[in-house]
């Protein structure tokens, strides 16, 4: 059994950041669970350096899964490598051919969906209606969009449509904006 020393802490604290559950980082360390939960209960510094930990795995996975989100939703390429072998005089294997080439995946719908919704929640929500609102002070309208069922061909040209609204408007503010450009696509 692992005393309590710096080297056991650094190394729970060091599997927990990198995504061990507390379980696991114990057993790794070769200590139970009711030791873990006595030096919680007992050592406040050593409380704080698991909860330390365990907010850097949280921030490390959320910066991962919204990139992986974030290239999901708007398509990416990868480069894949085939190659070829066939055998030598001695037997060893020998390159025959490579070839190399440039897949394209295209966006995610769904991934596209989620995005939109939760980064631009006043505009994007995701129901199964349509609905407006007028508000009596202001005479503004409000829109919540459905998503459901859409092809990808008129979500993705929805989201293009919006894309450039917010741009003439952006321009419009600017005092740049050419009067044919709501004509333009």
């Amino acid at each position: 059994m692992a005393k309590y020393n710096k080297q056991t802490v650094e190394a729970i604290c060091g599997f927990i950041r990198d995504g061990d559950s507390q379980k696991l980082a114990c057993k790794k360390v070769g200590i139970g669970d009711s030791t873990f939960h006595d030096w919680i209960k007992a050592k406040p510094e050593f409380s704080e350096r698991i909860k330390k930990a365990k907010e850097e795995f949280q921030a490390t996975i959320t910066g991962k899964l919204e990139a992986t989100l974030w290239k999901r939703a708007m398509g990416y390429e990868v480069t894949e490598t085939e190659t070829e072998y066939v055998s030598d005089a001695n037997g060893n294997p020998k390159i025959k051919s490579q070839k190399t080439k440039v897949k394209h995946i295209h966006p995610d719908t769904g991934a596209l969906i989620f995005a939109l919704t939760n980064v631009a929640p006043e505009k994007w929500v995701n129901k199964q209606k349509v609905e407006t609102q007028e508000t009596k002070a202001t005479g503004e309208q409000t829109h919540e969009y459905c998503f459901e069922d859409l092809p990808d061909d008129i979500l993705f040209g929805i989201a293009d449509k919006l894309q450039q609204g917010e741009y003439n408007r952006i321009q419009e503010e600017k005092g740049v904006i050419d009067d044919d450009t709501d004509n333009k696509e």
